[in-house]
């Protein structure tokens, strides 16, 4: 009985300084700074195949800011630019009209 009260009573404590225990047995991480600027993510891919032969690289994940200038990029090539039409005034929007469903007998 007196064992289990101490394992317990361990184990409690334990559990007590859980916060400053972990923060002793894993330190926070220190992120080196870049010394040099980041490689496009098909460079990267390019890369890793060209040191594993064998490997197969299914997708490539962008930044959100890559991923916004490719996507602008790509599709100023496959899409005519689009003409805006400036408006008169904030009432001269055009609206679409209900399309009617005729009588119904």
């Amino acid at each position: 009985m007196a064992f289990f009260l101490i394992i317990a009573g361990l184990t409690g404590s334990v559990l007590a300084f859980y916060g400053e225990l972990e923060h002793w047995l894993n330190p926070p991480e220190q992120v080196a700074a870049q010394a040099s600027p980041m490689l496009d993510p098909f460079t990267l891919r390019e890369r890793a195949l060209a040191l594993n032969t064998r490997g197969q690289i299914n997708s490539v994940s962008l930044a959100p800011a890559k991923l916004e200038q490719y996507i602008r990029q790509l599709l100023s090539h496959c899409l005519p630019p689009l003409k805006t039409i400036p408006l008169k005034s904030p009432n001269s929007i055009p609206t679409l009209a209900k399309p009617s469903l005729g009588k119904l007998s």
